[in-house]
Parts: structure tokens; C-alpha cells; sequence
């Protein structure tokens, strides 16, 4: 079984019941750490009583929840539906450290790579991929993200967003509202490596998440 096997299955059916390993935890009565040590894939072979809890809370076999069988339509779907190239839209994919470069100047910057999306997305739309893990279990290092760089009307309570700092490169988190006061919020259960942080009056939002896809491997 693959290292990460297991794992992106895990995140899959997380995301799909849109819980959280804390959340997972209570409902298994499973210890967080070693749900997180399964979702991050630093436990790439968990022990068979490890996994009977998860496998009964998301209503499927040891097996599929390894891999040895797929999971049942009726709960996932992780196949990416096929995109006409004639009716789909060419967005471009900008590299995590050059995405204000080419913000500041899109006609300039010298795109390589792109991806099929929907037509209805705006003409500004662009991709990038997730460069840590800041943000697992639900987008996964290496997620590819698309966002929308004029955010004006999609600036929601709890809506993704990719935040310009003052570190050298953007931030892609959670954006939690409560009352006059913003926050970015990672994902990842682990707030000594990834803190909550209060969003400043200097910090620049360069784009609001409308559609992210896996990637199984960083190639």
C-alpha cells in the first residue's frame, strides 16, 4: 500500500463530510494524534483496530478505507470530470513565490502550464499549486487551487482566501469574520506550527478560492 494511500482517502471522506480530524476524533473516540498521524501520512500502515472505528463512522469496508476496493459512488466520486477543451477555459497556473508578479503585470508574465475550467469563470481567474501542509487535512500539500483575484463580492465569513503578508511569500487560509475583526485561520490541527493570526489593515487579499482539485502526486 502506498504511503499516502491511505491517507488521501481519509482526507477525501473528511472533506466530503466536511469534519475535521478533532471532530473525527470524538466521533471514533480515537486519540486526535493519531488521526492526524493517518491524515498526514506519517502512519502510512495503521493498525487494523485503528482503522474499524473510521471505516464504521464513514460506512465502508477496511478495504476500501485501505484502497484494496473503491468507495462507493454514493459517497465519493474522486475522479475529475472530463472538460471539453471547446467549451472550457485555458487558466493559467503561476507559480506559489511569482503570484503578485503576476498579478502586478498578467499580460507580462510568461505562463507555461494551464489547466481546463469552466468557461463561466472570469478572464482573471488563475491556479495555483499548495505548497505545505498548512491546510490538511482538507486541501492536502500539493492541492491545485483556483482562485479568483477580485474577491469584492465573494468575501464571505468562512470562504478561502490567499492573503498577502508581510513574510516573503502569501498565506492561503481560512477567513473567519466575527464582528469588526478578521482572522486566518489554518486548517492544520497543529496551531504551534500554523497559528490563528488576526488579518491586518496591511494585508492584502489577492484572491478568494472558487474550486480546488487533488493532486496525487507533485509531478
Amino acid at each position: 500500500m502506498g504511503k499516502s494511500l491511505i491517507s488521501n482517502i481519509l482526507k477525501t471522506l473528511m472533506f466530503k463530510r466536511s469534519i475535521n480530524t478533532s471532530q473525527l476524533a470524538r466521533d471514533t473516540h480515537l486519540p486526535q494524534q493519531t488521526l492526524h498521524r493517518i491524515v498526514s501520512g506519517a502512519s502510512p500502515n495503521p493498525h487494523g483496530k485503528t482503522l474499524k472505528p473510521i471505516a464504521e463512522f464513514f460506512n465502508i469496508n477496511l478495504e476500501q478505507l485501505k484502497g484494496e476496493q473503491p468507495l462507493p459512488e454514493s459517497i465519493v466520486n474522486i475522479d475529475l470530470p472530463v472538460i471539453s477543451k471547446a467549451k472550457a477555459k485555458e487558466v493559467p497556473i503561476i507559480f506559489w513565490d511569482q503570484i503578485e508578479e503576476y498579478l502586478t503585470s498578467p499580460e507580462e508574465y510568461n505562463v507555461t502550464e494551464y489547466i481546463f475550467a469552466d468557461q463561466t469563470l472570469s478572464n482573471t481567474t488563475f491556479a495555483t499549486i499548495l505548497p505545505d501542509s498548512s491546510m490538511e487535512p482538507y486541501f492536502p500539500k500539493n492541492s491545485l487551487l483556483i482562485l479568483d483575484p477580485n474577491p469584492s463580492e465573494l468575501l464571505l465569513d468562512r470562504c478561502f482566501v490567499l492573503v498577502k503578508t508581510d513574510a516573503k511569500v502569501p498565506l492561503f487560509r481560512q477567513l473567519i469574520i466575527d464582528g469588526e475583526h478578521q482572522y486566518l485561520k489554518p486548517m492544520n490541527p497543529d496551531l504551534n506550527a500554523f497559528p490563528m493570526r488576526l488579518l491586518k489593515k496591511t494585508d492584502q487579499v489577492l484572491g478568494v478560492m472558487i474550486e480546488f482539485r487533488y493532486r496525487y502526486s507533485s509531478s
